[in-house]
């Protein structure tokens, strides 16, 4: 009886330790998050107030092809932890409608990613999330905006329901509005792979996607951004013309096709800060990506 009370206390002794260290870990998460969302909020409070500064100090807008990123509306976005990925749909409708309005002051035409304007505004999409249908395409249509989608091949097939399915791809496909690039086959960081599975991602990323769509892809944006001189070397071998990294700024005639810079847009961000990102009063916040 003695041993039987003594296994218990065991085992209620470890049990407690356990639930101790979840409780501990999760924690430490909470507190690594609020810590890394805090940041992230002075720095952007910083930031907005550096580019109201360069607008007050500017004489025009800067001169270029801007194009602007979004990702999801409406749906979660994976690891945004600061929340800036996913714009609500009355809050995504508002912020085109304060792009449209910096557009026409600045006198810049809306164009498409792959068309090769020296300048204008260019609206891209990443990952392929189900909204693009159901949300984007409306809102742009209405408004007359082309936009280009960067899809993963592997998300099409996920189930995922936060994604557009091969069918749902082939239905967006078919607005005029629309044009189509790859995002990798699988979203993994290329950087991280061997030049043979680099290549091989790229490859099969263009191939399955322009098999759904039915025309070629010689478009992509880098998985999370992320790219070096092999891997952009690796994406033109692929057969890529035009690709789009996580660098912050307007693209001039002579930026390197194959990594052309980008501006983040955000939820939350207000109508001033979206003017000043479409203006080109953020593109000093290309020195920190």
């Amino acid at each position: 009886l003695h041993r039987q009370r003594e296994r218990q206390s065991t085992r209620l002794y470890l049990a407690t330790r356990h639930l101790v260290v979840i409780a501990t870990v999760e924690s430490t998460h909470r507190d690594w998050t609020h810590l890394v969302t805090t940041a992230f909020a002075v720095k952007r409070r910083g930031a907005a107030i550096v580019g109201e500064a360069h607008r007050l100090l500017a004489s025009s807008s800067k001169a270029g092809l801007r194009v602007l990123t979004y990702h999801a509306v409406g749906n979660r976005v994976d690891g945004d932890v600061n929340h800036i990925y996913d714009l609500e749909p009355r809050a995504f409708a508002a912020q085109l409608d304060r792009v449209v309005e910096a557009a026409e002051h600045a006198h810049l035409p809306f164009v498409p990613f792959d068309s090769g304007a020296a300048t204008g505004v260019a609206i891209t999409f990443d990952d392929g999330y189900a909204d693009l249908l159901t949300t984007v395409l409306p809102e742009m249509a209405r408004r007359g905006l082309p936009f280009h989608v960067f899809i993963t091949a592997d998300k099409l097939r996920s189930g995922d329901p936060r994604y557009l399915t091969t069918d749902n791809l082939r239905q967006l496909a078919q607005s005029e509005l629309v044009s189509i690039g790859a995002h990798g086959a699988s979203h993994r960081p290329l950087t991280e792979l061997s030049p043979t599975q680099c290549l091989a991602d790229l490859r099969a990323s263009r191939e399955q996607i322009g098999d759904v769509v039915g025309r070629t892809v010689d478009t992509m944006s880098y998985p999370f951004g992320l790219v070096n001189e092999s891997v952009r070397d690796l994406a033109g071998e692929a057969g890529f013309t035009r690709a789009a990294c996580s660098t912050w700024g307007v693209n001039h005639p002579d930026t390197d096709p194959l990594m052309m810079r980008r501006i983040d847009m955000w939820a939350g961000d207000s109508g001033r800060t979206v003017a000043n990102k479409v203006l080109g009063h953020w593109n000093w916040f290309g020195l920190l990506t």
